[in-house]
């Protein structure tokens, strides 16, 4: 049920990315394609307050949204799991609100100016009463709109120490990572990613941006061989889905 429930977001996602032309969006600081899966994994879930001067359980992901066309915006969180609270946030706007599965926070006709406005943290925290454990997930889906574009990506955050420097740092460092069952891109331009089985068969492809994440949750455990290739390099490796 997990992997057919995955296959349909993945195809929903797909659809979704043929039509945002002019939006973008970042996650700390990292390009998310249209209709791709990111992961941001943090060591603690504790964020410092300069107002209180105490620490804050939760998370703060940086997400950036900007556009190369003027007009309304409308954001749209979705929880996709664990019932927690979710803080969606806009221009020091929040709406507070218990998230059950599938709870939409949503901020409409968001007036937005490029020349104006530039880049605009969609100021998104993720917060409890109490500390998270060290292997805690939470799953939100992201949709903008704008003029008839749609952006839509699925967003993992959690706390996980290993996780947070082998996805957060070594992208930094090395053209494709795989960790966590995907595969992080750095590269200077967009990308195709082919994911072959041992026997070289194509079992997966997708467009990403310089920065992007492939999941390969869909695929069976196995050995399987991958390409990235941007229009001046390919990049290739092995990797191993446990």
């Amino acid at each position: 049920m997990n992997k057919l429930y995955t296959l349909l977001t993945a195809l929903l996602c797909a659809t979704a990315s043929l039509t945002a032309q002019n939006i973008t969006v970042k996650l700390n600081g990292q390009n998310i394609a249209n209709g791709s899966t990111v992961e941001k994994y943090y060591a603690e879930d504790r964020t410092w307050d300069e107002e209180l001067e105490d620490y804050n359980p939760g998370l703060y992901p940086e997400i950036v949204f900007s556009s190369a066309a003027n007009g309304n915006v409308t954001a749209v969180l979705t929880s996709l799991d664990k019932s927690e609270d979710i803080g969606f946030c806009w221009g020091g706007e929040c709406s507070m609100t218990f998230a059950a599965n599938g709870y939409k926070a949503t901020k409409a006709d968001i007036a937005y100016n490029k020349k104006l406005h530039g880049e605009q943290n969609l100021e998104i925290e993720v917060i409890h009463d109490t500390p998270w454990t060290e292997n805690y997930t939470r799953e939100l889906e992201l949709t903008i709109t704008q003029k008839g574009e749609t952006f839509t990506c699925r967003i993992i955050l959690g706390v996980d120490p290993e996780k947070a420097a082998s996805i957060n740092n070594v992208t930094s460092k090395k053209p494709v990572v795989f960790a966590n069952n995907a595969l992080c891109t750095n590269l200077d331009e967009p990308a195709t990613v082919t994911i072959y089985s041992i026997t070289g068969a194509d079992v997966l492809s997708k467009n990403v941006n310089a920065s992007g994440t492939v999941s390969l949750n869909n695929l069976p455990k196995g050995v399987y061989l991958y390409r990235a290739k941007t229009s001046k390099k390919s990049y290739t490796g092995k990797i191993v889905l446990r």
